[in-house]
């Protein structure tokens, strides 16, 4: 009898703790198959250009109503805690316009791009406002000493006082074409070999960007590496100039391509100019496929040029006020940079690069970024005319988010 009790307790013991399981599946398979946030409607970019670190930059984002009722704020979302929203309108009526007030204030030294987004009672999608710059330190201001072109040291390849050229670049771009006897070591590797202390040293990249190589140097400089030197527009420079390579495909465009997140680590540094080429993928009408607010975007059509033609229509571009320190190429889907690096031949005018996969990678490198900051978002809450900030992972004022620096 004790034996059928204890069986008939156990079994509904077991039956009570498979139900309790049974719920918490079901409460994880709930969460985790909840719809994902919608995706914003893009409304606007404002470029603050460059700033100091530090620096509070204010803005207004104007948001306009096209629509015949009265609508509602009931939310503005900060995707970086370096962009605070100061002030905005409760409701904007039909057809008129409200103005959302922020200050932006970087953390961190390189390019920053952050954004805002603005929930409409009602309306299952948000507008969002992007905000992007350059945040500097004076480190170019500082480097006239640390700066060497290509041509200066081409002179300083052979004898007793030759300098060792460092590479910073990936193995496989080293492995493609490199200057002769050049070193691949990543920067921060180069304070722990003590034997270059003393020697000259000439250290480069693709030349996309020079500032974080300046700032590297510095660093070594303090360490006693007085003789370090960064090589003005990095290889691409140098293979303008005549200088020799060696390596696997000397001749190759990829030496000259820059990923999505290496562009859009230095898209706001002064000194750009951007074209996007009609050829053989689409037309590219389609500007908004890139923020032609954010940058110099210009279109070429090169689809039926020759050479001639190609470097005429860069070199006229050229001689009508602009002076870019490097130009980007892009088409749709980045399949033609060995013939733009052909059709270009010895164009003696910037260096030139080419976008990796293209304006169709960049838009989604910049999707994947706002799923990102999505993630990390500073939430603003109105209530009456107030506006109260806090954070889903940190509590108020707390220092970081996604501005400046490399990502």
């Amino acid at each position: 009898m004790m034996k059928a009790r204890e069986f008939r307790f156990c079994a509904t013991h077991r039956r009570i703790w498979g139900v309790a399981v049974l719920t918490v599946l079901l409460a994880i398979l709930s969460v985790t198959t909840a719809a994902p946030p919608p995706t914003p409607v893009f409304v606007g970019r404002h470029d603050v250009g460059v700033v100091q670190l530090g620096e509070a930059v204010h803005h207004s984002f104007i948001l306009t109503n096209a629509e015949g009722t009265t609508v509602k704020i009931s939310g503005v979302l900060s995707l970086c805690d370096c962009l605070q929203a100061v002030s905005q309108p409760e409701t904007i009526g039909p057809h008129a316009a409200g103005e959302i007030a922020v200050v932006i204030t970087p953390h961190r030294l390189g390019a920053f791009d952050s954004g805002l987004q603005v929930e409409i009672a009602g309306e299952s999608t948000p507008r969002l406002f992007m905000v992007s710059g350059w945040v500097d330190d004076g480190t170019m201001a500082e480097s006239s000493g640390l700066l060497i072109s290509a041509k200066e040291s081409m002179t300083r390849t052979n004898g007793s006082e030759a300098a060792i050229f460092i590479d910073v670049r990936s193995q496989d771009k080293f492995r493609l074409g490199h200057i002769p006897r050049s070193l691949n070591l990543p920067p921060y590797t180069v304070k722990a070999r003590s034997f270059l202390r003393p020697h000259r040293l000439i250290v480069l990249n693709e030349g996309y960007d020079d500032r974080t190589l300046l700032r590297e140097c510095q660093g070594l400089r303090r360490l006693g590496f007085s003789g370090v030197q960064v090589l003005r527009g990095g290889l691409r420079e140098w293979q303008r100039t005549g200088g020799a390579l060696e390596g696997e495909q000397v001749r190759d465009a990829l030496l000259a391509e820059l990923t999505p997140g290496q562009f859009h680590q230095v898209h706001s540094e002064p000194g750009w100019l951007i074209l996007g080429l009609a050829g053989k993928d689409a037309p590219l009408a389609n500007s908004a496929l890139l923020d032609p607010e954010r940058m110099d975007l210009r279109f070429l059509d090169y689809q039926s040029s020759t050479q001639t033609n190609l470097k005429h229509s860069l070199s006229s571009m050229l001689s009508k006020g602009l002076s870019p320190r490097r130009i980007l190429l892009m088409t749709l889907a980045g399949r033609e940079h060995n013939e733009l690096e052909h059709l270009l031949g010895d164009f003696r005018g910037p260096p030139v690069f080419y976008l990796k996969g293209g304006m169709e990678a960049y838009q989604d490198y910049q999707r994947r970024q706002v799923a990102i900051q999505n993630r990390r978002q500073v939430t603003v809450s109105i209530s009456g005319n107030s506006a109260t900030r806090f954070n889903n992972s940190s509590s108020p004022g707390t220092a970081g988010g996604c501005c400046g620096g490399k990502r």
